[in-house]
Parts: structure tokens; C-alpha cells; sequence
């Protein structure tokens, strides 16, 4: 796992993701095109990357599933791939930063 949990905050640590912190236009952005209220509560979002470099309204897709809290909160349980890897180019992408993965210095 590359994320921290911290028991004093009830939270995971927060790092960044994209080209090293910086605003980059030029990646896919995510569009919600479907949402499906679960039986247990949860609501499944099926998230498209729309990517106006390569003029398309879906690079890839993937689903996210969240749990509504309250009216302002939600709580982030899984995300899922839809299209196959080598169905999309993600030249664009970076992992998130990790202590081990800093970014530049």
C-alpha cells in the first residue's frame, strides 16, 4: 500500500497526483456518465476520461464506488477499470507521490 493512515486524524495521508504537484491541461479529465444507488447504501459512478488533446469524450472508463456520510461527505471504497490497459495510452500519467516518489528536489 502507498498510502499512510493516521489513527490520531481518523485519516489517510493526502498526496498529491499529476506532474509533480503542478496543474497540467493537457490529461484527461473525469466525467460521471452513470450512477447506480446500491442496495447497501453505496452509490457505483461510472466515471469516463475525457481527453480534448485526442478530440474523445471517453480515453478510458472506470467505476468508483462511494458511501454518502452526510449531506456534504462521502467515503471513497473502490475503484475499478473498465477499459482493458491496451485500450488507452496513459503517457500523461504518474503515480501518486509517495515518500518514497517525492517528486523533484
Amino acid at each position: 500500500m502507498k498510502t499512510k493512515y493516521s489513527p490520531e486524524q481518523a485519516a489517510y495521508e493526502y498526496r498529491p497526483r499529476g506532474f509533480y504537484e503542478a496543474e497540467y491541461p493537457d490529461i484527461p479529465y473525469p466525467e460521471v456518465v452513470n450512477y447506480n444507488e446500491n442496495p447497501d447504501g453505496t452509490i457505483t459512478l461510472t466515471v469516463n476520461a475525457v481527453y480534448p488533446h485526442d478530440d474523445t469524450a471517453r480515453s478510458f472508463s472506470h467505476e468508483t464506488v462511494i458511501r454518502p456520510i452526510d449531506e456534504n461527505r462521502f467515503q471513497y471504497v473502490s475503484n475499478q477499470m473498465l477499459s482493458a490497459p491496451e485500450e488507452y495510452d496513459t503517457w500523461w500519467h504518474t503515480g501518486r507521490l509517495t515518500e518514497a516518489n517525492p517528486g523533484p528536489q
